[in-house]
């Protein structure tokens, strides 16, 4: 029955997350850039915040252990690359590029982990890292070249495909970066004290540019059902999503919950064709193969090496 319910809550989780490519489209056509990541990163922070103080109320206490300076630092490097940097390069490039080309390629951020190893970690970089790694880059440059050649014909949209696909695979190294650096904390943080420094950390960077936008953007047009959004992005995705991830990965084996992350660019995929009427296309169909096979060949890796170890 545990095994059940912890992958409906991954299943759960990535569905949610995956749904955060085309509501961000929606979001970014309407509030400028860093409005919407201030609102989602606080309005997260303040459903963590309550979650917290529920648990340690009616259930088992969740106490944070004091945190070195090392540690700090560390976190400070998740909160400005993993969520700032992330949270800029994807919004950006959601506004010029399809949702359904976002979806795909964000998928590809285990690979980016393992970079992040083999450059900072002094983990090997294997045959087998080396052709999930061409396979990734070759899904990516599939959907760019055809992607830029279906939208030729108008005007500066086969640039701002490529522009838009290159900033989401930026976003996706900074997320690399994020769940890499998690890795040399000196001693692994309850996860949701962990989302709730992170979130609280990325509100106050975010702050002083949606105080700006406060003074020189025009609020008043924006429709209700977009504000809408934006608590969804904060609380639906950002909290409780990620909170189901937690709360499944600890239930299943590592090999089952990076399957389940399969889910995330399907769930784009559909919902960019039923919300924002965007086409799949055969190279998105190629596109995404290529990234899946790249991701399958690292889960096997990791698969390989704990029956061999």
């Amino acid at each position: 029955m545990a095994r059940k319910l912890a992958y409906a809550q991954m299943t759960a989780s990535m569905l949610l997350i995956g749904s955060m490519f085309v509501v961000s489209k929606v979001i970014v056509a309407n509030i400028p850039v860093m409005t919407a990541s201030f609102f989602r990163q606080f309005l997260a922070c303040v459903a963590l915040v309550a979650v917290l103080l529920w648990r340690n109320r009616h259930g088992e206490k969740v106490v944070c252990p004091p945190i070195n300076k090392r540690d700090k630092w560390i976190l400070f490097v998740q909160i400005f690359c993993g969520i700032f940097l992330f949270s800029l390069l994807l919004l950006w490039g959601v506004q010029r590029t399809n949702a359904i080309d976002a979806s795909i390629i964000t998928s590809a951020t285990p690979l980016s982990m393992m970079l992040f190893g083999v450059v900072f970690l002094s983990e090997r970089m294997t045959w087998l890292r080396g052709v999930a790694l061409i396979c990734a880059l070759a899904g990516a440059l599939v959907m760019n070249v055809y992607g830029a050649q279906a939208h030729a014909g108008v005007t500066n949209n086969a640039h701002n495909v490529w522009l838009g696909n290159l900033l989401i695979a930026g976003a996706v190294l900074f997320e690399g970066v994020f769940f890499g650096a998690q890795k040399l904390l000196s001693r692994p943080l309850p996860s949701i004290w962990l989302m709730v420094i992170l979130t609280a950390g990325a509100s106050v960077l975010f702050a002083p540019f949606a105080l700006y936008d406060a003074l020189t953007f025009d609020f008043s047009h924006v429709p209700m059902y977009v504000w809408g959004l934006v608590v969804y992005t904060g609380v639906g995705i950002t909290a409780f999503g990620v909170l189901l991830m937690h709360a499944g990965i600890k239930q299943v084996p590592n090999s089952s919950a990076s399957v389940f992350t399969a889910l995330m660019p399907v769930s784009g995929v559909v919902l960019s064709m039923l919300l924002l009427n965007e086409s799949f296309q055969w190279y998105h169909l190629l596109g995404m193969v290529l990234v899946m096979m790249g991701m399958g060949l690292i889960v096997g890796e990791k698969g390989e090496r704990k029956l061999n170890g």
